[in-house]
């Protein structure tokens, strides 16, 4: 979202329209020129590109975390009040049972767990420090840099789900526009990983 003004910047005689949705689409009868969409990039009628693997780790804000020292042991997460994504999207989301097990560790017993139907909502908990949530990058990185949010674990668990840069098939040939969109989208990418010291994926 904080590059967002940046491609408008770009392209100031473009009407930029941001549509976001957390249910499935039929992307191959949708009305769009490009997408980004989260998945195992194969959706009937378009092309994909992989933008970005899912990777996930555990995070809550300063407040929160209080004078607990980092890293903290997946002991230590299980004991603090852990905010749960369970939405009716039929993409899989991680949650915190799939995180516990994917780095070898014990589910902890249900205790002070809060659930939401929505990321955004589950982000805005972490944030007023309301408990621990999984983030998503990089949805949250720049949360993490300014240090909105906390890092809680060097484990990172990821998947063969990911974001995808997605086009209509007719769209292809005819929409220069849509080129121009996507180069941006994989640049801002790149230099963001390339600035992190991060390897590309």
């Amino acid at each position: 979202m904080p590059r967002i003004a940046a491609l408008s910047e770009l392209m100031p005689e473009v009407e930029i329209r941001l549509v976001t949705t957390q249910s499935e689409i039929d992307a191959s009868s949708a009305d769009f020129d490009l997408g980004v969409l989260f998945g195992r990039g194969a959706w009937a009628g378009c092309t994909s590109r992989l933008l970005f693997r899912e990777e996930v780790y555990p995070v809550c804000s300063p407040a929160y975390l209080g004078d607990r020292k980092l890293p903290l042991s997946p002991g230590d997460i299980a004991g603090m009040r852990l905010l749960h994504l369970r939405s009716n999207s039929p993409q899989r989301w991680f949650d915190w049972d799939e995180w516990f097990a994917g780095i070898g560790a014990q589910p902890p017993r249900r205790h002070q767990e809060l659930v939401f139907n929505n990321y955004q909502i589950v982000l805005q908990a972490v944030l007023l420090g309301q408990g621990v949530g999984i983030g998503w990058t990089p949805l949250i990185d720049d949360l993490v840099a300014n240090g909105s949010l906390v890092r809680l674990s060097d484990v990172p668990l990821s998947s063969d789900r990911g974001y995808h840069i997605v086009r209509p098939v007719r769209a292809n040939a005819t929409n220069p526009l849509a080129d121009t969109i996507a180069a941006w989208l994989i640049g801002e990418h790149d230099l963001a990983h390339a600035n992190s010291g991060a390897p590309l994926q």
